[in-house]
C-alpha cells in the first residue's frame, strides 16, 4: 500500500474557469519573475533549436537529426557501437578497415560513456530504481572497450581532423585501417584532442574509425579532509574525476580505499566527436575580452582573440576578418594581414589600439539576471588565402566585466592576508548566494534537463552555479550565456587531482594541458565568472605555476581562485569551505558568533535531503519504502552518519517528534529542511555584507535518485529544501533571526531589499500566533527609503508568555500603495534550539558532516493543531504572448475557518495521479491564517502534458481537508 496523507482533489478542465475573489497572491516567482525575466519554454526551445534533438524514439533517445556544425564542423553522433576487449576477435586495423565487422552494442545516443550504452540498449534496467546499479557488472573498468562508427567526409578541403572534446581516460584512434594515434597522446579527462587524418580519409566516401578506450585504473583512496601537499612516491595515477562522497562508496566503489565510482568508472567518448574540414590555416579558441572604464560604462575596449595555425609546409600568408553582430546594432567589421611560417600557430590579437573600431561607444552590456538584460554579441572569424576561405569561427560573448576582490576585514588573521574574497560584476559588488551542479550520474547529455535545471535555479532565485569538476557537456553553460546566470568552475576534490606527491611526469603534463585546455573551451563564455584552480589544498609552486601560466596564455581576464581550502601555511584565496554540510537550525545561521557561517563560503548546506513523497515512490521499491534499509542506503551520500541518514532522523526524532510511516517522515523532512535552507539563504542576505558576501549550497542538484545534497531532486520534484531557498532568495524579503543573539528572549526583524529598485514607505508587520490561531501580538514599522543592496533592522520582538510552547511568527512587507512585497512564516519554540558552533579547520571534514547541536528545540506540539477543512480551486490562465509554449494555472487556497492551515504542499496531477513535472509554483508548503486566501501560480511547459489537470493538497503534519 502507498502511504500518504490525506488530499484533496480539484478537477479542471484545460480551458480553466475565471476566479473574482479577495486574496492574498505571493509573487510569481523569485528574482527571475520578479523582475520579467524567468525562463519560458517559448525562449529556451528557440534559442537551443540547433543542438535540441528533432527525431526521438518512444524511449526519448535521440534516432537522426540534421548534423550539427560548429562552423564548418560536423558533429559525428550516428551509427556508433561499443564492443568489450574480450568479446573482439581482431583489432584496430580490421575495425576500421573496409570490411570492417559490426558486433557489440548499437549507441543509441552519441556522447556516451560504457554504461551509458549498456542501459541505453537495455542491458541493466533502470538504474535509477531500487539496487538495480549493484547487480551491473562490477569490473566494466577493467576491460578495454572499442567505439567504432561510419562516417561521410566532404570533399574540397585541404585538411581533415577529428576532434574529441572529451574522452575518459585514454584512447587509441584508428581510421580506414591505419593508426593515428596512441594512449601515450590521447590521454586525460579534461583534454580535448585534435588529431589530423587528412592523409587516411576518403572525401566523398564513406570512412570508418575504431577508438579503444581504456578506462581509469590508477584511481587513488579518496582525500579526506583538506589536503597539504607532501612529496611521495611519484607513482602516478589517473586524473579522473570522483563522486568523492556525493554517492555511497558501500557500494559504489571501493570501501577499503574510500573510492567511490561507477562499474566503467565513468569512462568512454563523454564529450562530443566533431570532423573538421578546412583549407591549411586553422583558426580555434576565438573569444573577445572586453574592458569597461569603470565605474564608467559608456565605453567598452574589445579585443579579439583567436588561435591561428599553419598546417602546411610552405608558408602561407592571408586575411584575418572579424565581424562582430547583435539584433538592433550595426556590424563591426576588422581585419589584419597574417603571415605564417610554415607549421607556426600563435594567437591573433585585434584590439581598438589597431582597430579603432573595436572601441564601442554605449555598449549594451551582458548583466546577471537578477540586475538586468544579458545581451549577447556574435563574433564570426574566417581566414582568406589565396585559394579561398580556409577556416572559419565563431563565438558568443557578452561586453561585461567579472572581477575578484579582497575586502578589509581579518577572517583569517594568520595569513597574510587575512581579508575575504568577494566578487564585481560590472564594477558592482555582486552578492553571490549560488548551488554547486552535478551533472547525470551517468554523464548524459540532456539538454532537456539542463533547460529545467536553469529554470529551477532562476525561478528560486539562485545567482549563480558552481562546477566542480565533471564538465561533461556545454548545454548548461550555453543556457546560462542566454539567460544571464553567472557560473564558477574549478578543478575537482578529493582525489587524484590532489595528490600531487604522487604524480608522474605524465600526470604534469597532462594536468597542465588538461587546465589549459578547460580555460580556452570556457574563456568565451559570458557567464564565466570564477575559475578555481584546487578545491581542499593549495597546489605546490611547480603545478600552481603552470596552471597561472596557462591563464595568461588564455588571455584570462575574470576571477580566479587558487585554493577553496584554509590548508595551506602559506596562502588563502580569502574563501572557505568549512561546512557545515549537515542540517542545521535557523538559530545557527543568525548566531554571531558562528564562524563557520560567515566569510565567503563555497560549500555549505545539508548532505541529507529527503525528496518529496512521490519521488521516493518512484525509485524506492514498494517493499523498500520504510523503514530505513540498504536500498535507502545505496542511494545516500558516503560520509559516515550521512550514509544512513542519522542527521535527518535526529532532527525528525529530536524537533517533530519521530515519524511511524514513509508519509509521515517525508513530511516532517520537508519542514525541517525549509526551515534551515530558508535560514542559510536569508542570514547571507539580512546581515551583514562585509561578513557575507558568498555562499555557495551543496548541492543545487543530484547525479541521480538520491538522498545527497539537493535544492531539488532527479525528477525535478521540489521540495521544503528548494521553497525554502525559494523564501530565502526573494529579492524583498522581512526576515527574522529566530531569536538566535545574545539572551534570546528578543527576536530581531529585518527588511532586506536586494531588488534593482527603491523602495520607499514600506511598512514591515509582523504578528505572533498561537497555535490555535488566536492572535497574541501585532508589531510594525515603516521604513522610508531601503535603497537597492541595503538591510535595515526594523523591530525586535518578544517572546510571547511560556504557555504558548510552539507559536508563529508571520512577517509581512507592504509597499506604500498596498502592494505585498514579502510574507514569511516562521514557526517557534519556547525551548530554544543551541547550535553547536565547533569550529572546523584543517582537516576536520567529518566534523561539518555530522549533525551537532547541543539544545534541541520543540515542536511536536505542531501535531495538536486543530484540522482545517480548505476551499480550493484552480483555473487555467488563457495563453498570451508572455507565456506562450507554457501552461499556466492559478490555484485558490480559502480558510474559512478560525485556525490556522500550516505548511501545506499544493500539487498540480496529471490524469494519472502524478504531480507534472518539471513544474514552477509562485510559491508552495503555505500557510493559509484564518479567513483568508492565498494564490499559488503554476507552470509547465505545454509539451509536457495536454490534458486535465488535477489540483492536490498534501499537508506536511496532518491531514488538511
Amino acid at each position: 500500500m502507498k502511504q500518504r496523507p490525506a488530499t484533496q482533489n480539484v478537477s479542471v478542465s484545460p480551458e480553466g474557469d475565471s476566479l473574482l475573489t479577495t486574496r492574498r497572491t505571493f509573487l510569481a516567482g523569485g528574482a527571475a519573475a520578479a523582475f520579467g525575466l524567468a525562463l519560458t519554454g517559448t525562449s529556451a526551445s528557440a534559442q537551443t533549436s540547433k543542438n535540441i534533438v528533432a527525431d526521438r524514439s518512444p524511449d526519448g533517445i535521440r534516432t537522426s537529426v540534421v548534423p550539427i556544425s560548429r562552423g564548418n564542423w560536423i558533429e559525428l553522433y550516428d551509427g556508433w557501437r561499443l564492443m568489450r576487449d574480450d568479446e573482439v576477435k581482431v583489432g584496430g586495423a580490421q575495425l576500421s578497415g573496409t570490411n570492417a565487422p559490426t558486433s557489440g552494442i548499437a549507441v543509441k545516443r552519441m556522447p556516451a560513456t560504457i554504461l551509458r550504452a549498456m542501459s541505453d540498449a537495455g542491458l541493466t534496467g533502470d538504474l535509477a530504481v531500487g539496487d538495480a546499479l549493484t547487480r551491473v557488472e562490477r569490473d566494466l573498468w577493467q576491460h578495454d572497450w572499442w567505439y567504432q562508427a561510419s562516417f561521410d567526409v566532404p570533399k574540397g578541403h585541404r585538411r581533415y581532423a577529428l576532434v574529441f572534446d572529451g574522452i575518459t581516460y585514454r584512447a587509441e584512434l584508428w581510421v580506414n585501417g591505419q593508426r593515428i594515434a596512441g594512449t601515450d597522446e590521447l590521454v586525460g579527462t579534461y583534454r580535448r584532442f585534435e588529431i589530423d587524418i587528412t592523409k587516411v580519409v576518403r572525401p566523398g566516401e564513406k570512412n570508418m574509425m575504431a577508438v579503444r578506450v581504456v578506462p581509469e585504473r590508477r584511481t587513488p583512496p579518496l582525500n579526506v579532509g583538506q589536503v597539504v601537499p607532501t612529496e611521495g612516491d611519484p607513482a602516478g595515477l589517473d586524473l579522473g574525476d570522483t563522486w568523492a562522497d556525493w554517492i555511497n562508496l558501500a557500494f559504489h566503489g571501493e570501501a577499503k580505499t574510500l573510492t567511490s565510482f561507477l562499474p566503467d568508472k565513468s569512462s568512454g567518448i563523454v564529450q562530443k566527436v566533431w570532423l573538421a574540414p578546412s583549407g591549411s590555416v586553422t583558426l580555434r579558441h576565438p573569444y573577445v575580452r572586453s574592458d569597461l572604464p569603470l565605474p564608467r560604462l559608456n565605453q567598452a575596449d574589445l579585443t579579439i582573440h583567436v588561435n591561428v595555425s599553419n598546417t602546411a609546409s610552405t608558408p602561407v600568408a592571408g586575411v584575418l576578418r572579424a565581424r562582430i553582430t547583435r539584433d538592433g546594432m550595426g556590424p563591426i567589421e576588422v581585419t589584419a594581414q597574417v603571415s605564417l611560417a610554415s607549421g607556426e600557430s600563435r594567437e591573433m590579437k585585434l584590439s581598438p589600439q589597431t582597430h579603432a573600431a573595436l572601441r564601442v561607444n554605449d555598449p549594451e552590456l551582458w548583466w546577471p539576471y537578477i540586475w538586468g538584460k544579458p545581451t549577447l554579441h556574435h563574433l564570426s572569424l574566417e581566414f582568406e588565402t589565396s585559394e579561398g576561405v580556409s577556416d572559419q569561427a565563431e563565438c558568443d560573448f557578452g561586453i561585461r566585466m567579472m572581477t575578484g576582490h579582497r575586502d578589509d576585514t581579518a577572517m583569517r588573521p594568520q595569513y597574510k592576508d587575512p581579508s575575504s574574497f568577494y566578487l564585481k560584476i560590472n564594477g558592482r559588488d555582486y552578492l553571490i548566494r549560488g548551488a554547486g551542479y552535478t551533472p547525470e550520474l551517468l554523464l548524459t547529455h540532456d539538454y532537456e534537463r539542463a533547460r529545467a535545471t536553469l529554470r529551477y535555479s532562476k525561478d528560486m532565485g539562485i545567482n549563480l552555479i558552481r562546477w566542480e569538476g565533471h564538465f561533461v557537456d556545454d548545454g548548461l553553460l550555453e543556457m546560462c550565456d542566454r539567460e544571464g546566470m553567472p557560473t564558477m568552475f574549478g578543478l575537482m576534490c578529493c582525489g587524484s587531482w590532489e595528490r600531487w606527491g604522487e604524480w608522474d611526469q605524465e600526470n604534469h603534463r597532462v594536468a597542465q594541458a588538461s587546465v589549459r585546455d578547460s580555460l580556452y573551451r570556457l574563456r568565451s563564455h559570458a557567464s564565466i565568472a570564477i575559475w578555481g584552480h584546487a578545491s581542499d589544498g593549495l597546489p605546490p609552486p611547480k603545478v600552481l605555476a603552470g596552471y597561472q601560466a596557462s591563464l595568461e596564455q588564455a588571455s584570462w581576464q575574470n576571477a580566479v581562485i587558487e585554493t577553496a581550502s584554509t590548508a595551506s601555511p602559506d596562502y588563502w584565496s580569502g574563501v572557505h569551505m568549512n561546512g557545515p554540510y549537515s542540517w542545521r537550525s535557523p538559530a545557527f545561521w543568525f548566531d554571531p558568533n558562528n564562524v563557520n557561517a560567515k566569510g565567503s563560503v563555497l560549500e555549505e548546506g545539508n548532505n541529507e535531503i529527503i525528496p518529496i513523497l512521490s519521488t521516493m515512490e518512484k525509485f524506492l521499491p514498494e517493499d523498500s519504502r520504510w523503514p530505513f534499509n540498504k536500498v535507502w542506503a545505496m542511494h545516500a551520500g558516503s560520509a559516515p552518519g550521512n550514509n544512513k541518514l542519522e542527521g535527518i532522523h535526529k532532527v525528525i526524532a529530536k524537533r517533530y517528534g519521530g515519524a511511524d510511516n514513509l508519509a509521515d517522515f517525508v513530511g516532517k523532512a520537508q519542514l525541517a529542511q525549509y526551515e534551515s535552507t530558508r535560514a542559510l539563504f536569508e542570514a547571507y542576505g539580512a546581515l551583514d555584507w562585509r561578513t557575507h558576501k558568498v555562499t555557495i549550497y551543496w548541492m543545487l542538484n543530484t547525479s541521480w535518485p538520491s538522498f545527497f545534497g539537493q535544492l531539488f531532486d532527479h525528477y525535478f520534484g521540489a521540495g521544503g529544501t528548494y521553497f525554502g531557498a525559494k523564501k530565502g532568495l526573494r529579492p524583498v524579503s522581512a526576515v527574522f533571526d529566530s531569536f538566535a543573539v545574545g539572551d534570546r528572549k528578543q527576536g530581531k526583524v529585518t527588511l532586506a531589499n536586494h531588488s534593482p529598485e527603491l523602495l520607499q514607505d514600506t511598512t514591515v508587520t509582523a504578528r505572533v500566533y498561537a497555535l490555535d490561531g488566536t492572535l497574541l501580538d501585532s508589531y510594525n514599522a515603516t521604513v522610508d527609503s531601503c535603497t537597492p543592496a541595503s538591510i535595515h533592522q526594523v523591530l525586535s520582538i518578544p517572546r510571547p508568555a511560556s504557555k504558548h510552547p510552539v507559536f508563529f511568527v508571520r512577517l509581512t512587507a507592504t509597499a506604500r500603495n498596498g502592494h505585498l512585497l514579502a510574507e514569511n512564516t516562521y514557526w517557534c519554540s519556547s525551548v530554544d534550539d543551541v547550535p553547536d558552533l565547533v569550529k572546523r579547520e584543517g582537516d576536520n571534514a567529518l566534523v561539518a558532516m555530522q549533525l551537532r547541536q547541543t539544545q534541541w528545540a520543540d515542536f511536536t506540539a505542531l501535531a495538536t493543531m486543530p484540522q482545517v477543512t480548505l476551499q480550493a480551486k484552480v483555473s487555467e490562465v488563457p495563453a498570451n504572448s508572455q507565456n506562450n509554449g507554457m501552461r499556466n494555472f492559478r490555484i485558490v487556497l480559502r480558510n474559512p475557518s478560525k485556525h490556522i492551515a500550516f505548511f501545506v504542499r499544493a500539487e498540480l496531477h496529471d490524469g494519472g495521479g502524478m504531480e507534472i513535472l518539471p513544474i514552477t509554483y509562485s510559491d508552495n508548503y503555505v500557510t493559509v491564517y484564518p479567513g483568508e486566501t492565498v494564490e499559488i501560480d503554476a507552470a509547465f511547459e505545454r509539451d509536457r502534458y495536454q490534458g486535465t489537470t488535477t489540483l492536490a493538497l498534501v499537508p506536511a503534519l496532518r491531514p488538511v481537508v
